[in-house]
């Protein structure tokens, strides 16, 4: 035993908050996961449901709202449908706006794809690469152990019988001269029966501790090739983790440049057909995913932050642990389990290997008298005794010698084993598994990721949403106070390409063009608003007989305007134009 401080686990303010998230009464125990009462569980994990739940609603409010939208159609809802935007020429902010916020959420969705990768999976990286490595330790520190224990057994065993050859030939150590004391000066008597009482000291050699040691260093051995192979299969640089991610900086990507080409007006009706029939699904299905596991991973973290806040007062690992072994319901005699809480408690418990120090001090009692016999034989010689005793001393002083090599091996063993499983170095291992490892960069860099998967999330739904961005722009000519089946939708490029007829009022001419017959008429004001009704509240007046006027056929658009059962009646809208103008499809 030694001065040792264990370190402090101090929870960062993550894990307070999401320890600290409401359970509506609900326990927030770790331990009531290990219970033996089924109340228990099912009382904690139901606490962990509220992120998971609060996301997941509101994710799938969100889809059905577009599910919504997409059924209302454009006359309901316009863009939001996710068909075309409807704009007058005079105005062009809604679009931009809108393709504006789609751009900038598909670069947040790529970036945040990035901070994944090297901030989220990088830090649960290191987590696996910290547990690996002291779980590679740990599995060394009780390979070694286990070897000295079987060494320190098998030793035992022989210098018990050597033990015993010695305390026999103790027990009758002089039998020709009762008075040895008087003949040479030296109580040999008192010598060997003290030799005897420390041998006897010795009992098994601790060959039943040992057995319970080794029995404790089997389980660990156990536990940490579990570990081991579990470890195999969480890589979090693994290219298969990392491919889940590709395909959320590529679609978006794609979908950026077929905005880029909308905005320009440089896209067509094959890129807008693939970003919609085939992009999109791929989107929304990644999306999807996307938020069920952000849902998902808020319950984990809860817990994780369960899992470093237990036990009394502050809260940490320690006491979760701790809760745990209690919750099980182990035997709590078992070295096994005083060293696991001794060793997790910083060392403050009852100390569990006691008997290695009471052992070592048997066997430096033991060394001491048998070195303490022979000096004092050599001081009389060997050749002397044996004529005094009339005894041969060649076998004790063989046994004693031999034992001698038997007790300083062992001592030595015993030592190394106390090393091996010093305060120091299995607590720092303990911390640096539990403290660093499980409860400071695992719950980092899963925050990560569920803050990266959140966001990519929103972002993404709201790409979704906004889906009409990377579709054309069609106008209507005028601001008008109302949209009206009768009003004529057309985009930019459509308006060149309309076949035209024209009257020139000045040169009282007619030009023709589609086989559209125009007749003359006079260019006043008042002959022509005689003669020409003007339809759906668009009147206006003319200032000078020089202006033109527009005659507007309704027709079909892409944005999904139905025409009425029989052809409305044709609206004339006035315009500022140098001829009288007659549009024809």
């Amino acid at each position: 035993m030694s001065n040792y401080t264990p370190p402090i686990f101090i929870p960062t303010q993550t894990i307070e908050n999401f320890h600290g998230v409401t359970r509506f009464g609900h326990s927030n125990r770790f331990a009531d996961l290990f219970s033996t009462n089924n109340e228990q569980q099912v009382d904690y994990a139901e606490g962990l449901l509220f992120i998971t739940i609060l996301l997941s609603s509101f994710f799938f409010m969100w889809s059905v709202l577009i599910l919504v939208f997409k059924c209302l159609g454009p006359e309901r809802v316009g863009f939001l449908s996710g068909s075309n935007f409807v704009q007058t020429t005079e105005s062009h902010k809604r679009p931009s706006r809108i393709r504006l916020i789609f751009l900038n959420s598909s670069l947040l969705v790529i970036i945040f794809s990035i901070l994944l990768v090297t901030n989220g999976l990088g830090n649960l990286q290191r987590t696996v690469t910290t547990l690996d490595s002291s779980n590679a330790e740990v599995d060394k520190i009780a390979f070694e152990a286990d070897i000295i224990v079987d060494g320190m057994i098998i030793v035992g065993s022989q210098s018990a019988g050597i033990r015993d050859v010695i305390v026999s030939n103790l027990g009758n150590f002089c039998p020709g001269e009762p008075d040895i004391k008087g003949k040479t000066g030296i109580d040999f008597d008192a010598i060997a029966v003290a030799t005897i009482e420390k041998l006897a000291q010795l009992k098994d050699f601790i060959e039943n501790n040992a057995d319970d040691l080794q029995n404790a260093l089997q389980r660990v051995n156990d536990g940490t090739a579990d570990l081991d192979d579990a470890l195999q299969y969480a890589d979090a640089t693994d290219w298969r983790v990392k491919m889940v991610v590709v395909p959320l900086v590529i679609v978006p990507a794609i979908m950026f440049v077929g905005v880029g080409l909308a905005w320009f007006d440089i896209s067509n009706d094959t890129v807008q057909c693939i970003l919609s029939w085939f992009i999109l699904p791929i989107f929304v299905f990644l999306i999807t995913f996307m938020w069920l596991l952000c849902s998902s991973l808020g319950m984990i973290i809860t817990s994780h932050s369960d899992l470093c806040m237990g036990g009394e007062g502050s809260g940490s690992p320690d006491g979760s642990f701790q809760e745990i072994l209690s919750e099980l319901d182990v035997d709590k005699s078992t070295l096994l389990y005083e060293s696991l809480i001794y060793f997790s408690q910083g060392c403050k418990e009852d100390y569990p290997f006691e008997f290695i120090d009471d052992y070592i001090v048997e066997l430096a009692d033991g060394f001491s008298s048998v070195v303490e016999f022979e000096l004092k034989a050599e001081i009389v010689g060997v050749d002397r005794l044996e004529t005094l005793c009339s005894k041969d001393f060649t076998e004790l002083l063989d046994s004693m010698s031999l034992l001698k090599q038997n007790l300083r091996s062992l001592d030595t063993s015993a030592s190394t084993a106390l090393g091996l499983l010093s305060c120091p170095r299995i607590n720092s291992l303990y911390a640096n598994t539990f403290h660093e490892a499980t409860c400071t960069s695992s719950i980092k860099g899963e925050t990560w990721v569920f803050v990266c998967l959140l966001l990519i999330s929103i972002f993404g739904m709201l790409m979704i949403t906004f889906r009409a961005s990377w579709k054309d722009t069609e106008y209507y000519k005028g601001a008008l106070t109302a949209v009206s089946p009768d009003i004529e939708l057309y985009d930019q490029k459509s308006e060149q390409e309309a076949p035209k007829a024209t009257y020139d009022c000045d040169e009282e001419e007619s030009e023709y063009s589609a086989g559209m017959e125009v007749s003359e008429s006079s260019c006043d004001e008042e002959s022509f608003q005689e003669e020409h009704s003007v339809d759906n509240g668009m009147e206006t007046s003319l200032e000078s007989s020089t202006q033109s006027w527009e005659r507007t056929v309704p027709r079909i658009s892409s944005g999904g305007i139905v025409p009425p059962a029989t052809p409305p009646k044709s609206a004339y809208v006035m315009r500022k134009h140098d001829s009288f103008k007659v549009t024809t499809y």
